[in-house]
């Protein structure tokens, strides 16, 4: 007798499928929020890269071009974990009966 415990949820994605779309779209918000001006303080003085950018994120995140680009990148991974086919991380029994 197998006890089998799923980690999907009623829409078929796997928990780790869940958080990693979650964690895409905080990736994308602050991604885009990075190269607007209202919510980045001292945008003028943002750099390409580095640590001489004062630009910060609601006045408390530094940020820079390539770190915006960056995690729009993470966001773009993420996306794609997240809507990757569920049957690549379907968990296997070991008890043969099924």
């Amino acid at each position: 007798m197998s006890t089998h415990t799923s980690s999907h949820t009623a829409i078929g994605r796997s928990s780790a499928q869940v958080a990693a779309g979650i964690v895409a779209v905080v990736f994308l918000l602050v991604g885009i929020l990075g190269f607007i001006p209202g919510s980045t303080t001292d945008y003028h003085q943002m750099s390409f890269a580095g640590y001489d950018s004062t630009a910060m994120l609601f006045g408390v995140f530094m940020v820079s071009t390539l770190r915006n680009i960056v995690h729009l990148l993470f966001d773009v991974v993420g996306g794609g974990v997240a809507g990757m086919e569920s049957g690549y991380a379907r968990p296997t029994s070991t008890s043969g009966d099924e």
